[in-house]
Parts: structure tokens; C-alpha cells; sequence
């Protein structure tokens, strides 16, 4: 059985300037990390520093939007479910609320992690039914 968990995930480097334009203008405009990466120039000539620093330190924003299909573990056919988000590296976790009988949850929740190993860390996500305290199905994993 398969269902379905929405989420957003947004990094932000740290020690970048990223200029955030709309996409859909004509003046489109990489941010620094993307130049950085591309032409493989920096501003002081330190390419190998500032590759480091802008690809391992930097703060992940999550957001848990909702989930479709999730499989009953109730008695009565309903789930209580909840999300657990743990950075692998550092242990860090944080979860949703619990949305009472539903198979089909909407949270909107957003989390911010700081991550200080961006090429190596993992997200893992985690659905649980709350009264019963055991995960609903595998968890997904998300490699930076």
C-alpha cells in the first residue's frame, strides 16, 4: 500500500547573498551560490573556502503540508497521524501535531533545522499513528 506525504523544503546557505527573484521575469538572476557553482569564480578568488562554506553550513526550512492515503491502524478504520522529522547527523527532531481520525491530514507546519554538514546530513521523515504509537508505514529518506 502506498499514500502520499507533501512537503517543502527550502536551504538556505549560510554566508551567501541570495537575491531571490521571480523566475519568470526577463531579468532572471542566479543567486550567489548558483554563480559560484557554475563559473567557478568567487569575489576574493578563494573558490575551494567558499564552495565549502556555502554547500555544508546553512539552515533547512521544512514544511509538512499534508498526506493522502494513509493506511488505517485503528479498530474503528481511522488514524491519528503525526509527523517526525529527524536530522540523521544531529539527532534533532521535531514533529506535527496529531490531526485526529483522518487519512488524509493537513498540517501546514513549518521546521527549521540548522544544518552544519549539508553534503553528508539526511532528513528522515516519519508518519506515526498516535495512539498506537507505531509508524504508519517506511520512512523516506532525503539526502543533501
Amino acid at each position: 500500500m502506498f499514500f502520499k506525504v507533501h512537503l517543502e523544503l527550502l536551504y538556505c546557505p549560510y554566508g551567501m547573498d541570495n537575491t531571490f527573484t521571480n523566475p519568470f521575469t526577463s531579468d532572471f538572476s542566479m543567486t550567489s551560490l548558483e554563480k559560484v557553482l557554475q563559473t567557478g569564480e568567487t569575489e576574493d578568488g578563494d573558490l575551494v573556502n567558499k564552495k565549502r562554506t556555502v554547500i555544508i553550513r546553512g539552515v533547512l526550512s521544512v514544511t509538512v503540508i499534508s498526506a493522502e492515503d494513509l493506511p488505517s491502524t485503528d479498530l474503528l478504520g481511522k488514524t491519528d497521524p503525526f509527523v517526525v522529522l529527524t536530522m540523521k547527523k544531529t539527532g534533532i527532531k521535531n514533529s506535527t501535531r496529531v490531526v485526529n481520525e483522518n487519512l488524509n491530514p493537513v498540517w501546514n507546519q513549518t521546521f527549521d533545522f540548522v544544518v552544519e554538514d549539508g553534503l553528508h546530513d539526511m532528513l528522515v521523515v516519519e508518519v506515526y499513528d498516535h495512539d498506537t504509537f507505531g509508524k504508519v508505514h517506511a520512512c523516506n529518506k532525503y539526502l543533501f
